[in-house]
């Protein structure tokens, strides 16, 4: 007996994966969602009962979110 021809391929194993559908957010969109997650997570842990959380340490929180998300977006294709 030979060994089967490898070369053969089929229908079955050329067809690309079926992908679900994909709609692309609105520019911004990721880093606004992205930030509004961060600063309500910020206020509710960072700020819990008797603490209070400085404004500037929001601010730099949600500068560092948007440069994060930017650049997985500019990047990461």
């Amino acid at each position: 007996m030979e060994p089967a021809d490898r070369t053969t391929t089929t229908a079955a194993t050329t067809a690309p994966p079926r992908l679900a559908p994909f709609a692309q957010p609105a520019p911004g969109a990721g880093a606004a969602a992205a930030r509004a997650y961060a600063e309500s997570v910020a206020r509710t842990v960072w700020g819990g009962p008797g603490r209070e959380v400085r404004e500037e340490d929001v601010v730099d929180l949600l500068l560092v979110v948007s440069e994060l998300v930017t650049n997985a977006i500019r990047h990461g294709g």
